[in-house]
């Protein structure tokens, strides 16, 4: 049976707060990926000219150029990690799992490249600067064997993971959402093909090859997600307590024939019903109000 998405009306700053972190987001990984794009690779599988050899040591002149778009970075990956903290709570609870497990994979994925992104900027240019070379080599980015390509490579895995399971979350059988769902799928199963594919033509000496594309897939399919999220999915959502119908106050007014249905919470962040008009006092009228809380009522009265 097709679970129909409504927008939980009592959760109205929960979904604005997903709008605006989710055009965060955006806007910095455009930012990021701009800074990222202008910095020519010296080194690996997509090295421009002859570039430089081993032991990386004569790249000081790279800095501030090629380590600019880390500290972007870094700051895209503390407003994903905040997206995904607080997407569980705008998921139906029977998808609940899924969406803690996309968080799961986020906090580990932004973690991870924080970490490799700040040692980077942090360590290896003062390094560089001061003379203290011993072990420095296993940390500098444009190592395609070092700690940096891998940590990369395993932070961005984790990320297509969380994607995968963010698109778990998705219930309604609409076009737009089949479509959002197989965006977020796409890094994961795309990076599986390539780092087969690879894995088959070079075996372990991958270089940059597997870290670039799966770096670019998933901020190309953040880029478009978050455009979703912001512009036609947030609605598609309900909150984890939203299982029960949404009560309905009656509203009648004597000296007239109108009976009107409202339903609680659709002005988003007034109470559940709305007081009495004061245009009975303007035509001299008395006015009557009569409230039937029908479902939350008898629930009260039951529990």
């Amino acid at each position: 049976m097709k679970q129909e998405n409504v927008l939980n009306l009592g959760n109205a700053r929960l979904n604005v707060q997903i709008r605006l972190v989710s055009l965060a987001l955006f806007a910095m990984t455009v930012i990021t990926f701009g800074f990222a794009i202008s910095a020519v690779p010296i080194s690996g599988a997509n090295v421009v000219g002859e570039g430089i050899p081993y032991p990386y040591l004569d790249t000081l002149g790279q800095f501030p150029k090629d380590y600019a778009w880390q500290v972007f970075a870094i700051i895209q990956l503390i407003i994903f990690i905040r997206l995904f903290s607080i997407f569980p709570n705008a998921v139906l609870s029977s998808h609940r799992h899924h969406a803690d497990t996309a968080r799961a994979f986020a906090l580990a994925s932004g973690i991870i490249l924080i970490i490799d992104y700040y040692v980077q900027f942090s360590v290896v240019p003062i390094g560089l600067r001061s003379g203290e070379l011993d072990g420095l080599p296993l940390l500098i980015q444009y190592n395609s064997h070092g700690l940096f390509m891998v940590l990369e490579e395993i932070g961005y895995i984790m990320m297509s993971a969380a994607f995968i399971f963010m698109g778990q979350c998705f219930v309604d059988a609409s076009r737009k959402i089949a479509v959002l769902r197989w965006i977020l799928r796409l890094p994961l199963l795309v990076g599986a093909v390539i780092f087969a594919l690879i894995s088959v033509k070079v075996g372990l000496d991958r270089k940059d090859s597997l870290e670039i594309w799966i770096l670019s897939i998933d901020w190309l399919v953040m880029l478009v997600a978050t455009l979703m999220l912001q512009y036609s999915m947030i609605g598609l959502w309900r909150a984890r307590h939203d299982r029960h119908e949404v009560p309905t106050v009656a509203v009648v007014k004597s000296g007239t024939r109108e009976n009107q249905l409202v339903k609680a919470g659709k002005n988003q962040g007034t109470a559940p019903y709305s007081a009495c008009s004061n245009s009975s006092q303007a035509e001299g009228s008395r006015t009557s109000l009569s409230i039937s809380a029908k479902i939350w009522g008898s629930k009260r009265r039951s529990g």
